[in-house]
């Protein structure tokens, strides 16, 4: 990537940003009115500036993309009327020899047309292939009519039409209920003790990935988690403590705070300590969806769902 210029727009919360790569020009305006939850902008390729966004994320550990489950995504296509669906579903990570790559699930599909809801049923249905028929993405067309939004798992979020205006109402919708759920994680379920005069309390909860597809494998299923590479950014040493169970005390590499894990099986629970990233759950979440288990379910200690998507 080539030098980055920076410059202030006429917004006070608004920068403007001009580099290359590959000998492709971008031009991006970053808006930071909210401190924590940045909006990028851009009028160029798409390929160059998610190549960009990526360089960005891989060297400071402070950025991370926004994260969208299948829940998310099921309500962002409410937004408008649905035009189209991307599903995406992987496994091969897990898969270290020719034997088992050739064993690999691997489901890709983009479909556009006004019948999009119905394929979308079908393919979760009883006839279909749930397991990993993964949401990926959802078309929208806004409700003025005048613009087309891609909503992708990702973060990323892709504008076509007439008015900016219209996809615009889009992304801020979407960041409105994406910022809601971060913080849903850090307020509830991050563990921290409260020392009182008399009384220490224990606040938060652990929070329990429930595997609808049984991990077959538990040592090669960490090695492959843990390994510090994308998209899970963790990286940590499993402890066996039997056949069928292992520990982790791993580091997330986009927050450099640790998380605990306890894996079987049919469970990952994880233990966020305060002052972590609520996305770090998003994130887990997101790719469990589209690298393992479609129908996983995110549950607290009650066994209640910890989203309300």
């Amino acid at each position: 990537m080539g030098a980055i210029n920076l410059s202030r727009a006429t917004n006070d919360t608004l920068i403007s940003i001009h580099t290359a790569i590959a000998g492709e020009k971008i031009e991006a305006y970053l808006d930071f009115t909210n401190a924590r939850f940045w909006l990028l902008h851009s009028m160029s390729k798409s390929d160059s500036v998610d190549r960009m966004v990526s360089a960005w994320i891989d060297d400071l550990p402070e950025l991370d993309r926004a994260w969208f489950p299948v829940g998310l995504l099921d309500e962002y296509s409410q937004l408008g009327k649905l035009r189209g669906i991307g599903l995406e579903y992987n496994n091969s990570w897990i898969k270290n020899d020719d034997v088992d790559t050739n064993s690999a699930d691997i489901f890709k599909m983009q479909l556009r047309s006004r019948q999009a809801a119905r394929v979308l049923e079908t393919l979760r249905g009883p006839k279909g292939e749930p397991e990993v028929a993964r949401l990926s993405k959802v078309v929208v067309a806004a409700a003025g009519g005048k613009a087309v939004s891609d909503i992708k798992s990702d973060g990323r979020i892709t504008g076509h039409g007439k008015s900016f205006q219209d996809h615009l109402s889009v992304v801020h919708n979407v960041f409105d209920r994406y910022a809601e759920q971060v913080r849903l994680i850090e307020n509830e379920y991050a563990i921290h003790g409260h020392h009182g005069e008399n009384l220490s309390t224990l606040h938060g909860s652990p929070i329990t990935f429930n595997l609808h597809r049984e991990i077959e494998d538990l040592a090669k299923f960490c090695d492959g988690m843990f390994s510090s590479a994308a998209p899970f950014r963790l990286w940590g040493d499993p402890v066996c403590l039997s056949d069928k169970a292992f520990r982790v005390q791993a580091l997330d590499l986009h927050s450099a705070r640790t998380m605990a894990f306890e894996i079987t099986s049919r469970f990952i629970r994880v233990y966020l300590p305060k002052g972590s990233c609520g996305n770090s759950i998003l994130r887990l979440y997101t790719n469990l969806q589209a690298r393992y288990d479609a129908l996983v379910k995110v549950v607290n200690g009650d066994g209640e769902s910890v989203f309300g998507f």
